[in-house]
């Protein structure tokens, strides 16, 4: 079953992958999502999808 984040969730994982203050396995650590999510890409991320 695929996951539906919340946006605010989704911008807050956003903007620490835009600020670049951690790595993606970090991200993906601190908010417990796959690192391929917190890529800074939106067309290869789920998490900046609408």
């Amino acid at each position: 079953m695929k996951k539906i984040y919340e946006p605010e969730f989704n911008s807050r994982v956003a903007l620490h992958a835009l600020r670049g203050e951690r790595t993606a396995a970090g991200i993906a650590e601190r908010y417990q999502v796959h690192p391929n999510q917190t890529m800074a890409s939106p067309h290869k991320s789920p998490v900046f999808r609408p």
